[in-house]
Protein backbone atom coordinates (compact mmCIF):
# COMPACT_ATOMS: atom_id res chain seq x y z
CA UNK A 1 0.00 0.00 0.00
CA UNK A 2 1.13 3.57 -0.76
CA UNK A 3 -0.14 6.13 1.77
CA UNK A 4 -0.36 9.78 0.77
CA UNK A 5 -1.62 12.86 2.55
CA UNK A 6 -3.35 15.74 0.79
CA UNK A 7 -5.58 18.72 1.27
CA UNK A 8 -9.14 18.00 0.17
CA UNK A 9 -11.39 20.54 -1.57
CA UNK A 10 -13.12 21.29 1.74
CA UNK A 11 -9.80 22.10 3.41
CA UNK A 12 -9.45 18.85 5.39
CA UNK A 13 -6.12 17.08 5.71
CA UNK A 14 -6.75 13.57 4.37
CA UNK A 15 -4.76 10.34 4.47
CA UNK A 16 -5.45 8.06 1.53
CA UNK A 17 -4.25 5.02 -0.36
CA UNK A 18 -2.61 6.29 -3.54
CA UNK A 19 -3.71 4.64 -6.79
CA UNK A 20 -1.08 6.38 -8.99
CA UNK A 21 -3.78 7.64 -11.34
CA UNK A 22 -4.67 10.85 -9.52
CA UNK A 23 -7.31 9.11 -7.39
CA UNK A 24 -7.12 7.77 -3.86
CA UNK A 25 -9.15 5.78 -1.33
CA UNK A 26 -9.50 7.68 1.93
CA UNK A 27 -8.05 6.16 5.09
CA UNK A 28 -10.08 7.24 8.08
CA UNK A 29 -7.24 8.92 9.93
CA UNK A 30 -7.43 12.49 8.72
CA UNK A 31 -5.08 13.80 11.41
CA UNK A 32 -2.21 11.61 10.27
CA UNK A 33 -1.78 9.96 13.67
CA UNK A 34 -0.09 6.59 13.24
CA UNK A 35 0.27 3.45 15.29
CA UNK A 36 -2.10 2.02 17.93
CA UNK A 37 -3.93 5.32 18.46
CA UNK A 38 -4.74 5.43 14.78
CA UNK A 39 -7.17 2.52 14.81
CA UNK A 40 -9.02 3.98 17.80
CA UNK A 41 -9.38 7.39 16.17
CA UNK A 42 -10.39 5.82 12.89
CA UNK A 43 -13.01 3.61 14.51
CA UNK A 44 -14.50 6.64 16.24
CA UNK A 45 -14.50 8.51 12.93
CA UNK A 46 -16.32 5.71 11.13
CA UNK A 47 -19.12 5.79 13.74
CA UNK A 48 -19.89 9.49 13.40
CA UNK A 49 -23.29 10.10 11.85
CA UNK A 50 -24.18 6.40 11.65
CA UNK A 51 -27.70 5.09 12.38
CA UNK A 52 -27.73 2.29 14.94
CA UNK A 53 -30.42 -0.02 16.30
CA UNK A 54 -29.85 -1.14 19.90
CA UNK A 55 -31.90 -4.15 21.08
CA UNK A 56 -31.66 -5.64 24.59
CA UNK A 57 -34.22 -6.55 27.22
CA UNK A 58 -31.92 -5.24 29.96
CA UNK A 59 -32.59 -1.51 30.33
CA UNK A 60 -29.16 -0.82 31.85
CA UNK A 61 -27.33 -2.39 28.92
CA UNK A 62 -29.57 -0.61 26.41
CA UNK A 63 -28.78 2.72 28.02
CA UNK A 64 -25.04 2.01 28.23
CA UNK A 65 -24.83 1.08 24.55
CA UNK A 66 -26.98 3.95 23.30
CA UNK A 67 -25.19 6.52 25.48
CA UNK A 68 -21.77 5.35 24.26
CA UNK A 69 -22.78 5.50 20.61
CA UNK A 70 -24.60 8.81 21.04
CA UNK A 71 -21.39 10.41 22.33
CA UNK A 72 -19.91 9.59 18.92
CA UNK A 73 -22.83 11.26 17.11
CA UNK A 74 -24.60 8.01 16.29
CA UNK A 75 -28.39 8.21 15.91
CA UNK A 76 -29.81 5.36 18.02
CA UNK A 77 -33.13 3.53 17.79
CA UNK A 78 -33.72 1.63 21.05
CA UNK A 79 -35.72 -1.62 21.29
CA UNK A 80 -36.56 -3.59 24.42
CA UNK A 81 -37.28 -6.95 22.75
CA UNK A 82 -36.99 -8.91 19.51
CA UNK A 83 -40.42 -7.91 18.20
CA UNK A 84 -39.60 -4.19 18.44
CA UNK A 85 -36.24 -4.86 16.80
CA UNK A 86 -37.80 -6.60 13.79
CA UNK A 87 -40.28 -3.76 13.27
CA UNK A 88 -37.51 -1.15 13.55
CA UNK A 89 -35.37 -2.99 11.00
CA UNK A 90 -38.28 -2.97 8.57
CA UNK A 91 -39.17 0.69 9.19
CA UNK A 92 -35.79 2.46 9.51
CA UNK A 93 -32.73 3.06 7.36
CA UNK A 94 -29.89 1.70 9.45
CA UNK A 95 -26.12 1.24 9.28
CA UNK A 96 -25.66 -1.20 12.16
CA UNK A 97 -27.72 -3.42 14.46
CA UNK A 98 -26.46 -4.17 18.00
CA UNK A 99 -28.58 -6.93 19.52
CA UNK A 100 -28.61 -9.27 22.50
CA UNK A 101 -29.18 -12.92 21.57
CA UNK A 102 -31.61 -13.79 24.39
CA UNK A 103 -34.71 -11.58 24.26
CA UNK A 104 -38.49 -12.04 24.50
CA UNK A 105 -40.50 -12.76 21.32
CA UNK A 106 -37.57 -13.07 18.89
CA UNK A 107 -33.95 -14.01 19.61
CA UNK A 108 -30.74 -12.52 18.31
CA UNK A 109 -30.50 -14.88 15.35
CA UNK A 110 -33.91 -13.80 14.11
CA UNK A 111 -32.84 -10.16 14.47
CA UNK A 112 -29.63 -10.95 12.57
CA UNK A 113 -31.55 -12.73 9.79
CA UNK A 114 -34.02 -9.86 9.45
CA UNK A 115 -31.18 -7.37 9.21
CA UNK A 116 -29.45 -9.32 6.47
CA UNK A 117 -32.72 -9.80 4.61
CA UNK A 118 -33.13 -6.03 4.66
CA UNK A 119 -29.59 -5.42 3.36
CA UNK A 120 -26.43 -7.48 3.11
CA UNK A 121 -24.52 -4.27 3.88
CA UNK A 122 -26.33 -3.76 7.18
CA UNK A 123 -23.72 -4.54 9.85
CA UNK A 124 -24.67 -6.68 12.87
CA UNK A 125 -23.08 -7.08 16.29
CA UNK A 126 -24.57 -9.80 18.51
CA UNK A 127 -24.14 -9.60 22.29
CA UNK A 128 -23.93 -12.63 24.55
CA UNK A 129 -22.81 -13.77 27.98
CA UNK A 130 -20.78 -16.91 28.47
CA UNK A 131 -23.85 -18.98 29.39
CA UNK A 132 -25.37 -21.92 27.53
CA UNK A 133 -26.81 -21.09 24.12
CA UNK A 134 -29.40 -23.85 23.45
CA UNK A 135 -30.40 -22.44 20.06
CA UNK A 136 -26.76 -22.16 18.90
CA UNK A 137 -27.46 -18.57 17.91
CA UNK A 138 -23.81 -17.51 17.75
CA UNK A 139 -22.71 -20.51 15.69
CA UNK A 140 -25.55 -20.11 13.19
CA UNK A 141 -25.07 -16.36 12.87
CA UNK A 142 -21.32 -16.70 12.31
CA UNK A 143 -21.91 -19.39 9.68
CA UNK A 144 -24.16 -16.95 7.82
CA UNK A 145 -21.86 -13.95 7.99
CA UNK A 146 -22.33 -12.18 11.32
CA UNK A 147 -19.54 -9.60 11.46
CA UNK A 148 -18.84 -9.30 15.21
CA UNK A 149 -19.68 -10.93 18.57
CA UNK A 150 -19.49 -8.87 21.78
CA UNK A 151 -19.24 -10.77 25.08
CA UNK A 152 -20.62 -9.52 28.38
CA UNK A 153 -19.33 -7.84 30.43
CA UNK A 154 -17.81 -5.33 28.01
CA UNK A 155 -16.30 -1.87 28.23
CA UNK A 156 -17.39 1.16 26.16
CA UNK A 157 -14.10 0.90 24.25
CA UNK A 158 -14.79 -2.75 23.35
CA UNK A 159 -18.25 -1.77 22.16
CA UNK A 160 -16.82 0.98 19.94
CA UNK A 161 -14.27 -1.41 18.46
CA UNK A 162 -16.83 -4.11 17.66
CA UNK A 163 -19.43 -1.76 16.16
CA UNK A 164 -16.92 0.15 14.03
CA UNK A 165 -15.22 -3.03 12.84
CA UNK A 166 -18.59 -4.51 11.86
CA UNK A 167 -19.43 -1.43 9.79
CA UNK A 168 -16.01 -1.53 8.18
CA UNK A 169 -16.34 -5.24 7.37
CA UNK A 170 -19.63 -4.77 5.54
CA UNK A 171 -18.26 -1.75 3.68
CA UNK A 172 -15.05 -3.12 2.27
CA UNK A 173 -13.67 -6.11 4.14
CA UNK A 174 -10.53 -6.33 6.23
CA UNK A 175 -8.38 -3.24 5.84
CA UNK A 176 -5.38 -4.42 7.85
CA UNK A 177 -3.50 -2.07 10.16
CA UNK A 178 -5.04 1.04 8.63
CA UNK A 179 -8.80 1.49 8.76
CA UNK A 180 -9.83 2.10 5.20
CA UNK A 181 -12.78 4.17 4.06
CA UNK A 182 -14.92 3.51 1.00
CA UNK A 183 -14.72 6.92 -0.62
CA UNK A 184 -12.60 7.14 -3.78
CA UNK A 185 -11.63 10.74 -4.43
CA UNK A 186 -9.46 12.86 -6.69
CA UNK A 187 -6.43 14.04 -4.79
CA UNK A 188 -5.73 17.72 -4.25
CA UNK A 189 -2.42 19.27 -3.20
CA UNK A 190 -0.23 16.38 -2.06
CA UNK A 191 1.41 17.01 1.31
CA UNK A 192 4.17 15.29 3.25
CA UNK A 193 2.76 11.81 4.02
CA UNK A 194 2.87 12.52 7.75
CA UNK A 195 3.91 15.16 10.25
CA UNK A 196 6.47 13.15 12.24
CA UNK A 197 6.42 13.02 16.00
CA UNK A 198 10.23 13.12 16.01
CA UNK A 199 12.85 13.09 13.24
CA UNK A 200 15.93 11.07 14.19
CA UNK A 201 18.81 10.87 11.73
CA UNK A 202 21.71 8.41 11.52
CA UNK A 203 25.06 9.80 10.38
CA UNK A 204 27.96 8.05 8.60
CA UNK A 205 25.99 4.88 7.92
CA UNK A 206 27.63 3.81 4.65
CA UNK A 207 30.87 1.83 4.55
CA UNK A 208 32.27 -1.40 5.93
CA UNK A 209 30.09 -3.35 8.36
CA UNK A 210 33.27 -4.81 9.85
CA UNK A 211 34.22 -1.41 11.29
CA UNK A 212 31.06 -0.42 13.11
CA UNK A 213 31.66 2.39 15.58
CA UNK A 214 29.35 4.20 17.95
CA UNK A 215 25.97 5.15 16.54
CA UNK A 216 25.99 8.75 15.31
CA UNK A 217 22.56 10.24 15.87
CA UNK A 218 21.13 13.73 15.48
CA UNK A 219 17.68 15.29 15.15
CA UNK A 220 15.87 17.61 12.79
CA UNK A 221 12.94 19.74 13.99
CA UNK A 222 9.44 18.93 12.73
CA UNK A 223 9.32 22.43 11.25
CA UNK A 224 11.92 21.32 8.69
CA UNK A 225 9.42 18.99 6.98
CA UNK A 226 8.56 19.93 3.40
CA UNK A 227 5.95 18.47 1.04
CA UNK A 228 6.66 16.60 -2.18
CA UNK A 229 7.03 19.26 -4.92
CA UNK A 230 7.36 21.96 -2.23
CA UNK A 231 10.39 24.23 -2.50
CA UNK A 232 13.66 23.91 -0.63
CA UNK A 233 14.20 27.47 0.58
CA UNK A 234 17.76 28.79 0.82
CA UNK A 235 17.81 31.01 3.94
CA UNK A 236 18.30 34.75 3.43
CA UNK A 237 21.89 35.96 3.64
CA UNK A 238 22.86 37.40 6.99
CA UNK A 239 25.95 37.75 9.18
CA UNK A 240 29.03 35.65 8.67
CA UNK A 241 27.00 32.85 7.10
CA UNK A 242 25.33 34.65 4.26
CA UNK A 243 26.58 31.97 1.89
CA UNK A 244 24.92 28.97 3.50
CA UNK A 245 26.46 26.41 1.08
CA UNK A 246 23.32 24.23 0.95
CA UNK A 247 23.69 20.55 -0.03
CA UNK A 248 21.30 17.60 -0.29
CA UNK A 249 21.40 13.96 0.81
CA UNK A 250 18.71 11.51 -0.33
CA UNK A 251 17.97 8.84 2.28
CA UNK A 252 15.62 5.96 3.06
CA UNK A 253 13.31 6.98 5.90
CA UNK A 254 11.51 4.57 8.24
CA UNK A 255 8.11 5.36 9.77
CA UNK A 256 7.55 3.75 13.18
CA UNK A 257 4.06 2.29 13.53
CA UNK A 258 4.03 0.82 17.04
CA UNK A 259 5.90 1.86 20.17
CA UNK A 260 9.43 0.46 20.29
CA UNK A 261 11.54 0.37 23.44
CA UNK A 262 14.61 -1.86 23.87
CA UNK A 263 13.59 -3.91 20.86
CA UNK A 264 15.72 -6.93 19.86
CA UNK A 265 17.08 -6.65 16.33
CA UNK A 266 15.19 -9.81 15.30
CA UNK A 267 11.86 -8.16 16.19
CA UNK A 268 12.61 -4.61 15.06
CA UNK A 269 10.90 -4.63 11.66
CA UNK A 270 7.61 -5.58 13.32
CA UNK A 271 7.44 -1.98 14.58
CA UNK A 272 7.65 -0.46 11.08
CA UNK A 273 4.59 1.09 9.47
CA UNK A 274 6.37 1.84 6.21
CA UNK A 275 9.10 3.61 4.29
CA UNK A 276 9.48 6.80 2.29
CA UNK A 277 12.14 8.96 0.66
CA UNK A 278 13.71 11.81 2.59
CA UNK A 279 16.15 14.58 1.80
CA UNK A 280 18.53 15.61 4.58
CA UNK A 281 19.19 19.15 3.36
CA UNK A 282 22.16 20.80 5.08
CA UNK A 283 23.60 24.31 5.25
CA UNK A 284 27.25 23.25 5.36
CA UNK A 285 28.63 26.63 6.44
CA UNK A 286 26.94 26.23 9.82
CA UNK A 287 28.46 22.79 10.32
CA UNK A 288 31.92 24.26 10.06
CA UNK A 289 31.39 26.32 13.21
CA UNK A 290 32.74 24.69 16.36
CA UNK A 291 29.41 24.76 18.14
CA UNK A 292 26.75 22.03 18.48
CA UNK A 293 24.01 24.65 18.31
CA UNK A 294 25.31 26.01 15.02
CA UNK A 295 25.80 22.50 13.62
CA UNK A 296 22.20 21.63 14.47
CA UNK A 297 20.97 24.86 12.91
CA UNK A 298 22.59 23.85 9.66
CA UNK A 299 20.30 20.81 9.57
CA UNK A 300 17.16 22.45 10.86
CA UNK A 301 16.15 25.37 8.66
CA UNK A 302 12.53 25.37 7.48
CA UNK A 303 11.99 23.12 4.40
CA UNK A 304 15.27 21.25 5.06
CA UNK A 305 13.55 17.85 5.36
CA UNK A 306 11.39 17.08 2.31
CA UNK A 307 9.70 13.66 2.65
CA UNK A 308 7.52 11.60 0.34
CA UNK A 309 6.11 10.98 -2.15
CA UNK A 310 4.22 8.28 -0.18
CA UNK A 311 4.58 5.89 2.74
CA UNK A 312 5.09 2.44 1.21
CA UNK A 313 4.04 -0.30 3.63
CA UNK A 314 6.28 -3.34 4.26
CA UNK A 315 4.15 -5.66 2.12
CA UNK A 316 5.22 -3.60 -0.91
CA UNK A 317 8.83 -3.10 0.26
CA UNK A 318 9.69 -6.35 2.06
CA UNK A 319 13.49 -5.87 1.99
CA UNK A 320 14.50 -2.32 2.92
CA UNK A 321 18.15 -3.38 3.02
CA UNK A 322 18.49 -3.84 -0.74
CA UNK A 323 17.09 -0.73 -2.42
CA UNK A 324 18.95 1.85 -4.50
CA UNK A 325 18.93 5.52 -3.47
CA UNK A 326 19.74 8.09 -6.16
CA UNK A 327 20.00 11.84 -5.58
CA UNK A 328 20.11 14.12 -8.64
CA UNK A 329 20.37 17.86 -9.10
CA UNK A 330 19.07 19.18 -12.43
CA UNK A 331 19.16 15.63 -13.79
CA UNK A 332 22.80 15.01 -12.82
CA UNK A 333 23.41 12.23 -10.31
CA UNK A 334 25.33 13.49 -7.28
CA UNK A 335 24.82 10.53 -4.92
CA UNK A 336 23.91 6.91 -5.55
CA UNK A 337 24.15 3.80 -3.43
CA UNK A 338 22.25 0.78 -2.13
CA UNK A 339 21.01 0.27 1.38
CA UNK A 340 22.90 -3.02 1.21
CA UNK A 341 25.99 -0.82 1.76
CA UNK A 342 24.70 0.59 5.05
CA UNK A 343 26.89 -0.04 8.09
CA UNK A 344 23.76 -0.67 10.12
CA UNK A 345 20.67 -2.38 8.69
CA UNK A 346 17.24 -0.91 9.24
CA UNK A 347 16.52 -3.49 11.96
CA UNK A 348 19.79 -2.74 13.72
CA UNK A 349 19.13 1.01 13.64
CA UNK A 350 15.71 0.53 15.24
CA UNK A 351 17.14 -1.84 17.85
CA UNK A 352 20.08 0.42 18.78
CA UNK A 353 18.08 3.64 18.87
CA UNK A 354 15.24 2.07 20.86
CA UNK A 355 17.75 0.83 23.45
CA UNK A 356 18.12 4.43 24.66
CA UNK A 357 15.20 6.34 23.10
CA UNK A 358 11.61 5.11 23.03
CA UNK A 359 10.33 5.31 19.46
CA UNK A 360 6.69 6.33 19.46
CA UNK A 361 4.26 5.87 16.56
CA UNK A 362 4.86 8.50 13.93
CA UNK A 363 8.60 8.79 14.60
CA UNK A 364 10.69 9.16 11.44
CA UNK A 365 14.15 7.56 11.21
CA UNK A 366 16.50 8.77 8.44
CA UNK A 367 18.97 5.95 7.83
CA UNK A 368 21.85 7.85 6.20
CA UNK A 369 22.98 8.92 2.73
CA UNK A 370 25.32 7.19 0.27
CA UNK A 371 28.57 9.07 -0.42
CA UNK A 372 28.89 11.43 -3.38
CA UNK A 373 29.74 10.19 -6.86
CA UNK A 374 33.18 11.90 -6.75
CA UNK A 375 35.70 12.84 -4.10
CA UNK A 376 34.90 16.51 -4.68
CA UNK A 377 32.31 18.20 -2.43
CA UNK A 378 28.90 18.56 -4.00
CA UNK A 379 28.25 21.98 -5.54
CA UNK A 380 26.02 24.19 -3.43
CA UNK A 381 22.38 24.48 -4.43
CA UNK A 382 21.28 27.60 -6.28
CA UNK A 383 17.83 29.10 -6.87
CA UNK A 384 16.28 27.48 -9.92
CA UNK A 385 17.82 24.04 -9.26
CA UNK A 386 15.60 20.97 -9.01
CA UNK A 387 16.44 18.11 -6.67
CA UNK A 388 15.19 14.55 -7.14
CA UNK A 389 15.57 11.72 -4.63
CA UNK A 390 14.56 8.39 -6.13
CA UNK A 391 14.31 5.12 -4.17
CA UNK A 392 13.47 1.75 -5.70
CA UNK A 393 9.94 0.72 -4.82
CA UNK A 394 9.04 4.11 -3.34
CA UNK A 395 9.30 6.57 -6.20
CA UNK A 396 10.62 10.08 -6.71
CA UNK A 397 10.70 12.98 -4.25
CA UNK A 398 11.12 16.13 -6.34
CA UNK A 399 11.66 19.64 -4.94
CA UNK A 400 12.63 22.94 -6.62
CA UNK A 401 15.12 25.28 -4.97
CA UNK A 402 14.23 28.91 -4.28
CA UNK A 403 15.84 31.82 -2.47
CA UNK A 404 14.30 32.82 0.84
Amino acid sequence: MRIIRFRASDGRMVLAEDHLDGAATILLDADGILGPRQDDLARRAILRGKRALVADDDEGIRQTISATLARLDCECTICKDGAEALRAIADHELDVVVSDIVMPHHDGYEVFAAAKDRSARLAVVLITGFGYDPNHTIVRACEHGCEEILYKPFTPQQLIEKVADAIRATANGNAGHLVRGIERVRTGKVLAPLMPRDILCVGRNFGSRESVGDLELFMKPRSAVQDPLGPIVIPPAHGAHGDHDVAVEGELAVVIGTEASKVPEADALQHVLGYLAANDVTARRWQRVDSPQAWMRGKGFDTFCPIGPAIVTPDDLPDPDSVTITTSVNGQVVRRGSTSQMVRTVARIISEVSSVITLYPGTLLLTGAPPGMTSEPMAALRPGDEVCVEIDGIGQLVNPVVQG
